[in-house]
This record gives C-alpha cells, sequence and structure tokens, in this order.
C-alpha cells in the first residue's frame, strides 16, 4: 500500500490565492473560504461596532470584555 506525502502550507500558498478567495494556515494546512462582499463587510463592521462602547469601554454596558469581530466565528 502506498501513501500520498502531504506537504505544509507555506506562506506563498496565500500569495497565490485567487483575488476572490481568503486563506489561513491552521497547522499546516492551508484553509481557504470566499472572500466576503463589500456589503457583508460593512454590515458586520456595523453590527460589530455596537458592541464595543458597552461590553469593552463600559459605555452604557459592563465593560470589561475584548470584542474581536474576527474571533465570532
Amino acid at each position: 500500500m502506498t501513501s500520498v506525502a502531504h506537504r505544509f502550507a507555506t506562506y506563498e500558498d496565500l500569495y497565490d490565492l485567487p483575488d476572490n478567495l481568503i486563506g489561513e494556515i491552521l497547522y499546516g494546512q492551508l484553509i481557504t473560504q470566499p472572500r466576503p462582499s463589500p456589503r457583508h463587510s460593512l454590515a458586520s463592521s456595523v453590527i460589530g461596532g455596537e458592541f464595543v462602547s458597552p461590553y469593552q469601554r463600559g459605555r452604557g454596558g459592563p465593560g470589561g470584555a475584548n470584542v474581536c469581530r474576527n474571533c465570532l466565528r
């Protein structure tokens, strides 16, 4: 039985992605997904920004939380 040799993804693999994809390297594997549309990116920024004042800065809310919009998936 033969096995397939796997190579670890490199930073160059990220540069080689087409413009309509975004990617990240996790544990040596290249993970890709479609790039969000500008409309989606704007909506995400506006909605995420609503959480910063009350939950991170404590203005009208409890404060003290670290709001990381890229961490929410």
